[in-house]
């Protein structure tokens, strides 16, 4: 029986052994420190008559550190927490006894149990489903998300906005099915949707000063012989070169209907959109678009659903632009030309084009509380920072980038923003490369160049307020009360006064086209926040008069507005937030505040029944964890 345990025994070590690569010496030779001979069993151990064994692979237990209960439910629940933001679970977790220390009980990783830091648990990654009749809205913004399922006064502005004064649902002529719905139609039906020779040329010239230097999606050189020669002879242009002319005369009016002064298209502007709609649609079908898409389309398309938020901020046009990034997709554009080996000046105008789409994406999705991200997918380079006239198609090499303003300037600035993230340290290098790389080098009399020093300060403003919202993760509604400062409003303020003066600068009229269909939300929002929970801050005349102005530019075309549901929630955000400073916590009996004066009950948009906020003393109670997601922020072109 022994011998058979011995063999048994030996066997075990034998099967042991042959699992790994005996490279060490025997553990009796290891710890007498004499040569082995690396045989099984060795010699020095044969001689000795023991048994002959070698290191396995197990490796050594490290202790464990000491750390106490109190950390280990901490740690335990800032795991829950990450790993919900992560997935969108709002479930609490209950973590067995089995995997805590001895002596610690089953812990409930719910806020309201670990500590005092936050709250009831959210989803922001979930998302809020408002219904609406038939029809339903997913707002997955978390900060918008969090605010509609507390403030449930405020769902009725966000499921019906354009309804808000009574009236029926708007109707925009320019609506977006045409570009899937389109019939069979010959080549020869675009010919009557072309404007007349000169009517095209004034466009093209149009186009050149009011959209190109703020949509940088072409090259203008290249792109010019090929624009005059379908100009003169509109049957013999390709399908996708026809679409991009479409597209430019859709922009070029567009800018025109902003302006609102005479030109040579009189009162026809409406008409000559929607016949420069329908033949940028007929051309894409003819072109196989969603088939076959090319360069030159996606640059027709890209530009189109760009302009036509003008006209509408419904959910068609982020869809459309949804279209726009899986055709791009389709053809590579989301990574690199210089991976495939492709010409320099074809490099140039996909990396424009990737990034023009994906900096749309992002701000389209605000409209509607959405979150956009696909650049995440992509490793394709920020364009150069040169002019057209820098790059031609003979260059066999790149030019160096330049240290100065280029017509590429502001382009760069906010792709820039779109791409870099939150930490303190970060926005401060964005600070800092922002200012060295493009604003130091924005000369203000030039109307192009100081709408781009304008934007820049706007999106420092927006990062730099962004950095305390970070802070405020975790807290509770009293806890973010404290933490209040009047240097995050500062920056919200003076970024919807760059806004506003985007707006109002008279030589700045040419592209208000562009700049008065962004709604920083983001700044509006923080803003009447803060007045929201401290009525009485030092700096509430400055942010009034800033929230004021900014409210007074964006309604001057309320058509636009009607369909917006973001902002009939701001609408009613401010509404709260006058209420409050009427209130005895607000201004004081008998006083009345600088900035309000136009500002009375009966200026504001009529946005349904009078809410009842209560007697409560705590007003609007904000969770700052839905401030999260606002790290995601949108560039405002």
């Amino acid at each position: 029986m022994e011998s058979e345990n011995v063999s048994d025994h030996t066997y075990e070590e034998t099967r042991v052994l042959r699992r790994y690569n005996v490279s060490r010496s025997c553990i009796r030779c290891h710890q007498r420190k004499v040569r082995c001979d690396k045989s099984h069993p060795c010699a020095t151990c044969t001689r000795s008559n023991v048994t002959c064994r070698y290191p396995g692979s197990e490796k050594t237990k490290r202790r464990a550190p000491n750390i106490s209960l109190n950390e280990v439910a901490a740690r335990l629940a800032r795991l829950e927490r990450t790993v919900s933001a992560i997935v969108g679970g709002d479930e609490d977790v209950t973590v067995p006894s089995s995997a805590l220390p001895k002596g610690v009980g089953p812990v409930s990783t719910d806020r309201s149990a670990v500590g005092q830091q936050s709250r009831e648990t959210h989803a922001p990654r979930e998302g809020f489903l408002v219904t609406s009749g038939p029809s339903t809205r997913y707002i997955n913004e978390s900060f918008l998300s969090h605010v509609l399922e507390k403030e449930k006064e405020l769902q009725t502005a966000i499921e019906s906005p354009y309804s808000a004064n009574g009236g029926p649902t708007a109707f925009s002529p320019l609506r977006a099915e045409g570009l899937l719905l389109n019939p069979q139609h010959a080549l020869s039906d675009v010919a009557e949707l072309y404007p007349s020779r000169w009517e095209a040329t004034q466009l093209w010239q149009v186009y050149l000063n009011n959209v190109n230097p703020l949509m940088r999606v072409v090259h203008i050189p290249t792109l010019l012989p090929k624009v005059y020669n379908a100009i003169n002879s509109p049957t013999d242009a390709p399908a996708d070169l026809s679409a991009l002319l479409f597209a430019i005369y859709f922009a070029a009016t567009t800018s025109l209907l902003s302006i609102n002064e005479g030109d040579f298209l009189g009162g026809q502007k409406h008409a000559a959109l929607q016949k420069y709609q329908r033949g940028l649609e007929v051309s894409l079908y003819n072109s196989s678009f969603l088939d076959s898409p090319t360069i030159t389309s996606l640059q027709a398309m890209a530009i189109y659903v760009r302009c036509r938020r003008f006209h509408s901020s419904g959910r068609s046009n982020w869809v459309l632009n949804g279209l726009t990034i899986y055709a791009a997709q389709s053809i590579g554009l989301h990574r690199d030309g210089s991976n495939f080996n492709l010409p320099v000046l074809e490099c140039e105008l996909r990396r424009r084009l990737w990034w023009h789409i994906i900096t749309a994406d992002r701000r389209v999705a605000e409209d509607h509380g959405l979150v956009g991200g696909f650049e995440t997918i992509s490793n394709t380079k920020l364009p150069l920072n040169v002019d057209d006239n820098d790059l031609s198609p003979q260059l066999k090499n790149p030019p160096p980038a330049k240290e100065t303003w280029t017509e590429m300037t502001m382009f760069l600035l906010t792709a820039e923003a779109n791409v870099h993230d939150e930490s303190r340290k970060l926005v401060a290098d964005f600070d800092a490369r922002l200012s060295r790389t493009y604003l130091k080098y924005c000369d203000q009399n030039v109307p192009v160049q100081k709408a781009t020093f304008l934007l820049g300060r706007l999106l420092l403003c927006k990062a730099k307020a962004l950095v305390h919202f970070q802070s405020l993760n975790g807290l509770s509604a009293e806890q973010s009360a404290k933490h209040i400062n009047e240097e995050t409003l500062s920056y919200a303020c003076e970024g919807l006064e760059c806004g506003s003066e985007m707006l109002t600068d008279e030589v700045l009229k040419s592209y208000s086209w562009l700049s008065s269909s962004y709604t920083p939300y983001h700044l509006l929002t923080y803003a009447l926040w803060h007045l929201c929970v401290c009525p009485e801050t030092p700096g509430v005349e400055r942010a009034w008069n800033a929230v004021q102005k900014c409210f007074e530019l964006t309604e001057r075309d309320a058509g636009w507005r009607k369909s917006d549901p973001h902002w009939a929630v701001l609408c009613r955000l401010r509404q709260k937030a006058l209420t409050i400073q009427r209130s005895p916590l607000g201004a004081k009996s008998g006083e009345e505040l600088p900035g309000l004066y136009s500002m009375d009950q009966a200026g504001l948009p009529d946005t349904g029944s009078e809410i009842d906020f209560g007697d409560a003393p705590m007003p609007w109670d904000l969770d700052p964890l839905a401030f999260y997601d606002w790290t995601s922020f949108a560039p405002t072109f």
